[in-house]
């Protein structure tokens, strides 16, 4: 009787294993929200991945001034950047727009300055091909 119970237990543990695999996952889509080019002084922040490869980078979000989620962005070495948002999402109103300069893989070559304290740059989205000068703030 004994193994019976047990044999019958096994066999629930594997029904509820099973039944919970079966669910197929579906991969969440993406559509592309907003692209553009972050500059300071007119050029590219200068990154070098030849000997820090994903060490050296740039972090770029994008945070709703009336509170919410922040949306990052990355950075290529030209500046340009190309944010993805899921399906049904949008960016809509005032963004403060906060930066991180990796340059050496460490500290913030900015100093701070474009952190979600300091950062005087503020745009107002949705634009088409944005492009964010530090050394201009919009805001």
């Amino acid at each position: 009787m004994k193994r019976k119970f047990s044999r019958a237990i096994w066999l629930c543990c594997l029904c509820v294993l099973a039944a919970g695999c079966s669910e197929s996952y579906e991969e969440p889509t993406f559509s592309q929200a907003l692209t553009g080019k972050l500059l300071k002084g007119g050029q590219p922040l200068a990154l070098d991945k030849t000997e820090l490869g994903d060490y050296a980078r740039i972090e770029l979000s994008f945070v709703p001034v009336d509170g919410g989620s922040a949306w990052d962005a990355p950075v290529a070495e030209d500046g340009s950047f190309e944010l993805e948002l899921p399906e049904g999402e949008s960016l809509s109103g005032k963004y403060k727009v906060v930066v991180f300069h990796y340059a050496d893989g460490e500290e913030d070559a900015l100093g701070g300055k474009f952190d979600e304290a300091n950062s005087p740059v503020v745009v107002e989205l949705p634009q088409e091909n944005l492009t964010i000068d530090l050394d201009k703030p919009q805001g």
